[in-house]
Parts: C-alpha cells; sequence; structure tokens
C-alpha cells in the first residue's frame, strides 16, 4: 500500500498546483478589461442656463475629465455663432464658465469636444453638444403712446399766413412817395395875377361908391353984409 500511496499523492499536488495557475489567469485576464475601463472613463458635461449666483444671468459651463493621456485632446465654444473659446487642447481635464449674453434675450451656444484616443467619435468620447437657453429676465415693456384727449379748437388753416406776399413767396413792390401827394399843388403866376386884379377892382368899386362927406363953405362975409 505504500508504494501506491506516494505516486498518488504527487499526482494530487500537481494537479492542485495546476488548478491554482489557471484561476490566477483567469482572474488576471478579468481584472486586465476592468483596469482599462477605468483608465478611459471619460466624463464630459456641459449646460446652458441661467446663473444659480444671480438668475438674470445667463452662463455656460463646461467640464471635461478623466480623458486619456499620450494623446491630444481639443475643444472649441461658440455661442450664438461668435467664438468665444478658440480650439484649445488639453490632457485629462478641462473646466470653464462663460457668460451667456444679454439676460433679456434666448441665446444658443455650441461646444465641440474633440478626443485624441476617439476621433470618430465612435467611442462617445468625441461629441458636439448643441445647447440653448430662454430669456433670464423679461424685457421692460415701452408705455404706450396715448392720443391727446381733446380735439384741437380750431382746425388749422391751409392758406399760407402772411398775405398775398406770402402766399406767392414773392415781394410786393412798394410804390415810393412823391412830393405831389402830400403837397398842394403850386400857384401859376397867370392864377396870382387875376386874383390881383379882382382885388383892385373889388377896392375902386367900393371907393367909388362910398358917400362923400359935405363940407359946407363958408358963407361970403361981403355977401351976408349985403343982404342984411
Amino acid at each position: 500500500m505504500a508504494t501506491f500511496s506516494r505516486p498518488f499523492q504527487g499526482a494530487t499536488r500537481s494537479r492542485r498546483v495546476a488548478g491554482s495557475v489557471a484561476a490566477l489567469f483567469l482572474a488576471v485576464g478579468g481584472l486586465l478589461p476592468l483596469s482599462a475601463g477605468i483608465v478611459q472613463a471619460h466624463e464630459l458635461a456641459a449646460s446652458f442656463s441661467c446663473s444659480d449666483a444671480n438668475p438674470s444671468v445667463p452662463v455656460l459651463s463646461v467640464d471635461m475629465a478623466d480623458f486619456s493621456t499620450g494623446v491630444t485632446n481639443s475643444i472649441m465654444i461658440t455661442i450664438d455663432g461668435s467664438v468665444v473659446l478658440p480650439t484649445t487642447t488639453f490632457t485629462t481635464d478641462y473646466s470653464n464658465t462663460f457668460p451667456g449674453g444679454g439676460p433679456t434675450a434666448a441665446h444658443t451656444a455650441v461646444v465641440t469636444v474633440l478626443a485624441g484616443d476617439d476621433p470618430t467619435g465612435s467611442l462617445g468620447y468625441s461629441r458636439t453638444f448643441n445647447l440653448s437657453v430662454a430669456a433670464c429676465q423679461e424685457a421692460t415693456p415701452t408705455p404706450p403712446t396715448t392720443a391727446p384727449s381733446t380735439a384741437p379748437s380750431t382746425a388749422p388753416s391751409s392758406s399760407p399766413s402772411g398775405g398775398v406776399q406770402a402766399a406767392t413767396s414773392r415781394p410786393r413792390p412798394t410804390v415810393p412817395a412823391t412830393g405831389t401827394v402830400d403837397q398842394a399843388p403850386p400857384s401859376s403866376p397867370n392864377s396870382s395875377i387875376g386874383f390881383l386884379l379882382i382885388l383892385f377892382a373889388v377896392v375902386v368899386l367900393v371907393v367909388g361908391f362910398a358917400p362923400l362927406p359935405n363940407k359946407r363953405r363958408p358963407a361970403n362975409p361981403s355977401v351976408r353984409r349985403r343982404r342984411r
């Protein structure tokens, strides 16, 4: 019996060693894919919303983490069609925030991420985010203009003011004043002579028809004495 027990024990030990080695290889083979998955676990996050600190301000937030080293990773960002971040390379992580624009209008953003280990985007490491945000603050309405409550008392005249001169836009000529308007006409020499003749004739008539005074002559003393 002793001669048969030793070979049996050696065979059993060799089987145990072989089983342990196979289990070790299986364990290592199963851990390799898990470790590779942990190394390549890319995290991509991007959001466009009103800020928590100031709700009236739109903010774009970008957070890229756990990208593979040894390759070139890049990111580019535009807001409302304008480039706010040109193509920028990073190694494993990139995180930043950008102001989204005016608070009273809606905005759009495009975030393009290119992972060096996924140039075609088949693995999901390279992505393009098309984001948008509504207006974070309502615009202040403009007060409407009100028409006057009462109509004007008189309708405006369609005829131009200022008389004939304003209507024709041509000044009316002014007739210059002459000396004959304000002065009496001068007397002619003939009329003066005729007036003097008439005056002389009137004086002659007055003098001719005037009664002459009676002057008694003194009586001759010799005659009187004779009569006596």
